[in-house]
């Protein structure tokens, strides 16, 4: 499953596995009337997007376009809603 959208909380994680992560809370607008919140996790990294930001991600790659090119972060399981279901 592929989404994206803006950033608006990241969050370090450390997962039941003991892997640590940075859990990315991003909202989708399709509709004027309707949002869409998704989680996604990603390895951390030297360079990371910053709220406000849009990421995008699909299979096991999270990208985000900076000032003259685009950046990738490796994706950590799948994407799921705030109510934990799998996105």
């Amino acid at each position: 499953m592929s989404g994206g959208g803006k950033i608006i909380e990241k969050r370090p994680m450390t997962l039941s596995d003991g892997k640590e992560v940075i859990r990315y809370h991003v909202i989708s607008q399709y509709r004027p009337d309707w949002f869409d919140e998704t989680y996604v996790c990603a390895e951390p990294a030297d360079d990371e997007p910053k709220l406000g930001e849009e990421i995008w991600w699909g299979g096991d790659k999270t990208i985000w376009f900076g000032p003259n090119d685009s950046k990738s972060l490796v994706k950590v399981g799948y994407s799921f809603t705030p109510k934990g279901d799998a996105a």
